[in-house]
């Protein structure tokens, strides 16, 4: 008889340990996820403070380049849309004339001049 509660005592011991295995590493498991969410957390945290760095630094930026850029922008604009402007007068200037037959008998190759430039020696602008 002894024997029995002594063998059934070692029976309920071996369970007794294998559930309280199970136990610590279900606390483990609990306590990693508790760990994770409380980390994302504080990630969270830390990508709103970036963010906020970001988006102001950007800004900063915006507001720099803003004030240094558009003069050397208006410059080249000015520069190219003049020059533009002048191109397309002249071939227009050049189309009129061809059309009434005003090439001076030389053909398409000539170069024109502005009317309003009056050439007073003819070797240095022709």
């Amino acid at each position: 008889m002894a024997q029995r509660i002594a063998a059934a005592g070692n029976a309920a011991r071996r369970e007794d340990q294998a559930a309280l295995a199970k136990a610590g590493e279900d606390k483990a498991c609990v306590m990693a996820d508790l760990r994770a969410i409380a980390g994302s957390a504080w990630t969270r945290a830390d990508q709103k403070n970036r963010q906020l760095w970001f988006c102001l630094g950007g800004a900063a930026i915006g507001i720099l380049a803003w004030a240094i850029l558009p003069g050397p922008v208006a410059r080249e604009i000015a520069q190219t849309s003049w020059g533009h402007n002048t191109k397309v007068k002249f071939a227009y200037a050049r189309s009129e004339r061809t059309e009434n037959g005003d090439n001076h008998g030389m053909g398409e190759s000539v170069e024109l001049r502005p009317r309003s430039v009056e050439c007073r020696q003819p070797t240095t602008c022709g």
